[in-house]
């Protein structure tokens, strides 16, 4: 049984989502990866595209996080503190950081891992589908860590997807467009749908006679 300081705990992080911005802000970058991925094949000289994958495809993501982290701190001073109130959130400990970054290693590693294991059995097709299940269980314990049941739809969206790119078999980068697209344009729907239902359910308050006056 769920102390009460536990449910608390949950509930003032899943306030963080309540709107849906962050998940919108965090589509539209990973969507952006999945557009640079293909401008880069698509228009990118030969001898450039190595280069451009290497370093300019990881500076202008880090641009574009910082810019939707201000953005999105921005659209909930004037969409949601006015509507539900504004909570400080604690930094996150070294520990929080260090498990998070360690999470998101940890997936990268066995991904990479099993690429080269599987390339070398000459099952190449089996590697989206394990992408999709790896991003999947991930998305799951961030929405099970929260309390949040639209994560557990977007781990069977990324899933659904990660069998579709090995099923279609594209060759890279392509299949990249495929995951990042996918996981992208999830998001962002999951995070507009949210915010629609958000701004329904919650309008602002009157103004009161002072301030009409």
């Amino acid at each position: 049984m769920k102390s009460p300081l536990e449910t608390a705990q949950k509930r003032t992080r899943r306030y963080w989502y309540e709107d849906g911005l962050s998940e919108m802000a965090a589509g539209a970058v990973i969507l952006l990866m999945a557009l640079i991925n293909l401008a880069i094949a698509l228009l990118a000289p030969a001898g450039w595209k190595g280069w451009l994958s290497a370093v300019g495809l990881p500076v202008m993501v880090i641009g574009g996080g910082v810019l939707a982290r201000l953005l999105v701190a921005r659209l909930k001073e004037r969409l949601t503190y006015p509507r539900t109130g504004y909570i400080r959130y604690p930094r996150p400990k070294p520990t929080r950081r260090f498990l998070s970054a360690g999470i998101a290693i940890g997936v990268a590693l066995i991904v990479t891992i099993m690429s080269a294991w599987f390339s070398a059995a000459q099952t190449e097709r089996l590697i989206p589908a394990l992408t999709g299940l790896l991003t999947a269980i991930l998305i799951l314990s961030i929405g099970a860590s929260i309390g949040l049941v639209r994560f557990y739809l977007l781990a069977v969206w990324q899933f659904g997807f990660g069998l579709l790119g090995s099923r279609l078999n594209l060759p890279a980068p392509y299949d990249l467009v495929l995951f990042f697209g996918a996981l992208g344009i999830g998001l962002f729907i999951s995070g507009g749908i949210t915010l629609l239902g958000y701004l329904r359910n919650n309008p602002l308050p009157p103004a009161n006679d002072e301030e009409q006056s």
